[in-house]
């Protein structure tokens, strides 16, 4: 199937680099990655639970069960605060393909996974299943579910259009969030949509090759083809060769005597160059057979498996030998997957089966605190703070020399 260039689902990447579209029109789409793939099967069977789950581990049976749930929860929510039946009403379908419109004139498509219209009360609903294990960014603030609701309002003409996303691998608080739009704010949305669509397309539809490539954020260059050939994305890490050239023991000891500037630089190559190590790897082995990347050697590491249907794992183990005790003390249980077990066994929301998970498990557990995540703030929102004395010989980082990033 060939993509669209620009999509509903890659518009939040045309919003914070407006180069990329014609960046990643000069490469072919790059061939399905094994999350790609299991997100699609995963797809498939949510839109049709009467396909035969046979083949599927029983994670992926737990995480389809768990999204029909959630979805569940999210109709419900809505009939409770909109005050209507449990009867009420709907039309509803699944994998739906919309369209953004100009006037007359499509733009670009997008495809909701399930849909549900109530007609008497002039309601909509949208729901984006996420099957990865990464948390997307929140309905209120995610550009491909506004698309969607900009979309779904010209297909149904509804008074509110309520989007959500349903990620069902991560835990009860983080897996649902929601946004609302009035018809009164459509609107406004559908302008900002455009204002996106403008900085990226000229009037034909075609990729503006003059549009500014950033790599401010990290996100938006995570899944963009284009980022290995990208001076703007490759400026952020590749300075880092240089000074590391001294080992890492010698360069963490460096590490207090970056100014602020430099260490920012420092964390931003490291989480940028974690985006592309995968790719950069497979780009180097392929080189190798015409005689290209001569300076390095591959080795075989052997095979890594996972078990992936534990119960029938228990089974076979059982009947070689292994006493079910035995099999118990290599076991690692997650506290997630039990949490959600009691839930459903004793009809709790999250909240409450982890807080009885926890009193059930409470003379085994060993609580230590999590390390703070890191999330850079844009210039434009940060707070002033008053001047700071600087080191002594301390220079700001501007082009990424060695010198220019440690103090003498």
């Amino acid at each position: 199937m060939i993509r669209a260039l620009t999509s509903a689902s890659n518009i939040d990447r045309r919003q914070k680099c407006p180069g990329s579209a014609f960046a990643e029109s000069l490469f072919s789409e790059p061939e399905d990655s094994a999350d790609s793939k299991e997100g699609t099967l995963l797809h498939g069977h949510s839109a049709d639970s009467d396909k035969d789950r046979a083949d599927l581990t029983s994670e992926q049976r737990e995480i389809l069960e768990k999204a029909a749930r959630t979805d569940k929860q999210i109709f419900s929510a809505l009939h409770t605060s909109c005050n209507m039946p449990e009867d009420e009403p709907f039309d509803e379908g699944n994998e739906r393909e919309m369209w953004f419109f100009r006037g007359l004139k499509k733009l670009f498509p997008g495809h909701c996974d399930y849909w549900r219209f109530y007609p008497r009360t002039k309601i909509l609903v949208i729901i984006d299943r996420k099957f990865g294990r990464k948390e997307v960014t929140p309905a209120e603030a995610n550009m491909q579910l506004r698309c969607y609701a900009v979309m779904g309002a010209k297909l149904w003409n509804p008074e509110k259009v309520l989007v959500a996303i349903n990620q069902p691998r991560l835990g009860f608080e983080a897996c649902v969030t929601l946004a609302e739009y009035t018809s009164e704010q459509i609107p406004a949305a559908r302008d900002h949509i455009l204002r996106v669509w403008d900085g990226s397309h000229n009037a034909d539809a075609s990729p503006r090759a003059e549009a500014v490539r950033e790599s401010e954020a990290q996100e938006q260059c995570r899944y963009c083809r284009a980022r290995l050939h990208c001076d703007a994305y490759r400026a952020k890490y590749e300075w880092l060769a240089g000074p590391s050239q001294t080992g890492k023991d010698a360069f963490v000891a460096k590490l207090s005597t970056l100014t602020d500037d430099g260490l920012d630089a420092v964390w931003r190559a490291v989480v940028f160059a974690k985006l592309i190590e995968k790719e950069a790897k497979a780009e180097i082995i392929a080189r190798q057979p015409a005689g290209g990347m001569p300076m390095y050697e591959l080795s075989d590491t052997g095979n890594t498996s996972t078990i992936n249907d534990t119960p029938r794992a228990m089974r076979l183990l059982q009947n070689a030998g292994l006493s079910e005790g035995e099999i118990m003390d290599c076991a690692k249980l997650t506290k997630e997957k039990l949490a959600e077990k009691i839930q459903v066994r004793e009809s709790l929301t999250m909240v409450a089966a982890k807080k009885r998970l926890n009193a059930i498990l409470e003379p085994v557990l060993t609580i230590t605190a999590k390390s703070p995540s890191l999330k850079r703030i844009p210039t434009s929102a940060r707070v002033p703070l008053p001047p700071a004395e600087k080191p002594a010989d301390a220079r700001v980082l501007d082009n990424g020399t060695d010198d220019q990033l440690f103090p003498r």
